[in-house]
């Protein structure tokens, strides 16, 4: 389901369990909130993720087979998927999973990885845009390759089935530099 689930299947597989949803740029459990930060401990419900458990990678919400109180047309369904070399599963992440929408709007600053709006649904990219390594990051695809994104260039993913590639923050969009903030201006465009 669309839950922190995703550390229960994985857990037995790690010898160090504790840190093997950390990236090595944010491994400190003490560190909550912000670019370096960590999920987990005490901030988590039970439901989720077990409370000794952190981390600063995240899952893709897109690609889990969704809940029955939550509508299904976003989500990929089934094993015959299309495109999964473009479509994201694991990343950085300040939270243990997030379902960008292609409306989301950047982070206002470096660090900032909540909704901005109160709803934990919208805005779900900044819990993904940490600049951890140089305006980049790592992100495992759904086809199970590896690659470094530029942090723009996250708008430009097929998150879901029906995400817009060409949104307002791609160029093919039509995004200017002036229109992202201030801290990613420098940022490669994609």
């Amino acid at each position: 389901d669309s839950s922190g689930r995703w550390r229960w299947l994985l857990q037995d597989q790690h010898r160090d369990r504790m840190l093997s949803a950390c990236c090595p740029e944010a491994a400190n459990p003490e560190r909550n909130g912000g670019t370096y930060g960590t999920w987990g401990g005490e901030s988590l419900d039970n439901d989720y993720v077990m409370q000794i458990d952190y981390g600063s990678y995240g899952v893709n919400r897109w690609v889990y087979n969704r809940r029955e109180n939550q509508t299904s047309e976003n989500y990929y369904r089934g094993y015959n998927v299309r495109g999964t070399n473009l479509i994201p599963l694991f990343l950085d992440c300040s939270w243990y999973g997030a379902g960008p929408l292609d409306i989301d709007y950047p982070p206002e600053y470096e660090g900032h990885t909540d909704s901005g709006t109160g709803d934990w649904r919208d805005n779900n990219m900044r819990r993904f845009c940490l600049n951890r390594h140089g305006a980049a990051m790592n992100g495992v695809f759904l086809d199970f390759s590896v690659r470094r994104l530029g942090l723009k260039e996250l708008w430009t993913l097929k998150w879901h089935r029906n995400y817009n590639t060409t949104n307002v923050w791609t160029k093919a969009g039509g995004v200017r530099t002036t229109d992202w903030p201030q801290w990613m201006r420098s940022f490669k465009e994609y």
